[in-house]
């Protein structure tokens, strides 16, 4: 997702250097970049979290487990939401450039 990123930034950049309105698109970019690193956040700890089980002792870990399958699907989630951020924001730079080419 961070390359799509890119191209929707460099597009953005593009658009604006020709007077072309991005603010929309931008703010939605912004979004999913944060969207982004926040989901590799909650990544990454559900990842320390379950290889801090010992799966010996799974039945005395089962809180651990539970909280650790929590951040995994928040991660999912919060990636789900930078992806949907990221359609938009091309959805509203291909508004932009329709509209300015009638």
């Amino acid at each position: 997702l961070n390359n799509l990123a890119t191209k929707i930034q460099t597009r953005i950049t593009l658009m604006k250097e020709k007077g072309q309105d991005v603010s929309a698109a931008q703010t939605k970019l912004d979004a999913a970049k944060a969207s982004l690193e926040s989901a590799k956040t909650l990544g990454e700890q559900a990842v320390a979290a379950f290889r801090a089980i010992d799966p010996a002792k799974y039945d005395e870990q089962k809180n651990q487990v539970l909280a650790a399958r929590d951040l995994a699907n928040k991660a999912r989630e919060a990636f789900r939401t930078a992806l949907k951020e990221m359609k938009e924001a091309v959805q509203l730079l291909s508004a932009v450039s329709t509209n300015d080419s009638e």
